[in-house]
């Protein structure tokens, strides 16, 4: 009888929830896509990127909070970097339309970085966000009853 007793209590220690161990990078700790690192740098190469579109950029990722939500203003960025707001909404426009940087539909003048350049997150939620989406139901909607 004793014996068993002390199995059951092995197991349940087995099975308890251990403590969580942090990371060695503490909360400073992205996912780097090599894919997304060879777009970067053919965007380089073709010079569709700037110097000031990189900085940017690496200003951004230096920001970059939980799902890759950029939680630092446009204002305070342009400080940081030395730079007028203009030539920072201008560098901003040029990542948006390479794709690297999202805008956030829900905060004007507010970015997010392309999960598929980097991610700091879980693992399933990177999975979603790299999922292929089904079409918007509306718009489809739309489509079907302006066919003949």
């Amino acid at each position: 009888m004793k014996e068993r007793g002390d199995v059951r209590v092995e197991v349940r220690q087995f099975f308890e929830r251990r403590p969580r161990v942090g990371h060695p990078y503490g909360d400073f700790f992205m996912m780097l896509s090599q894919r997304g690192v060879a777009e970067l740098s053919e965007r380089l190469e073709d010079r569709t990127l700037g110097m000031q579109a990189v900085r940017v950029l690496l200003a951004m990722m230096r920001h970059m909070d939980f799902e890759n939500r950029v939680d630092v203003s446009q204002k305070n960025l342009a400080l940081a970097l030395g730079m007028g707001l203009s030539d920072l909404s201008r560098a901003s426009k040029v990542l948006v339309e390479c794709g690297l940087v999202e805008r956030m539909a829900n905060r004007r003048g507010w970015y997010r970085i392309s999960p598929r350049l980097c991610w700091k997150g879980t693992a399933k939620k990177l999975e979603e966000e790299l999922r292929p989406r089904a079409p918007d139901s509306r718009s489809r909607a739309s489509t079907q009853s302006a066919a003949p």
